[in-house]
């Protein structure tokens, strides 16, 4: 019986939204301004990652050379980064062209801030609730 083959997994993680429950003096901010209603978390696995990373430096280079998109003020910005929020609709059609081709998984989890459950289930830690939804099961 020959050993199972080790291979290696990469994992990328963003958010949306955050942890927060409480304000100043304790209070429940959850759906005021600056506080959302929900923590979204989203995982990116991989068996190889760098034909992706050089997949989009070469998009970020052919975005910088692009005659039109260069004049664009969020590319001039910050081509370091794609991020949906920042780049403007053009670039995000020309990432998910890119990203549609290109071989890895997602699972993305949606979690509810509902203060008395976090309360019980987290002892109104943010830490533990983060935590506890940032454990993919791939």
């Amino acid at each position: 019986m020959q050993p199972a083959a080790s291979k290696t997994v990469s994992f990328f993680v963003d958010e949306s939204g955050d942890p927060v429950f409480y304000g100043k003096g304790g209070q429940i901010i959850v759906g005021q301004e600056g506080c959302s209603r929900m923590l979204i978390l989203g995982f990116v696995q991989t068996e190889n990652p760098q034909p992706i990373r050089e997949a989009l430096a070469q998009l970020r280079q052919q975005v910088a050379n692009d005659a039109y998109l260069a004049t664009i003020p969020s590319v001039k910005k910050n081509l370091l980064h794609f991020h949906a929020k920042d780049d403007c609709p053009e670039v995000r059609m020309l990432v998910f062209k890119l990203l549609a081709s290109m071989e890895f998984s997602v699972q993305t989890v949606v979690a509810r801030k509902i203060e008395p459950m976090f309360r019980s289930r987290y002892q109104g830690n943010q830490d533990r609730f983060y935590e506890d939804l940032g454990q993919p099961s791939f």
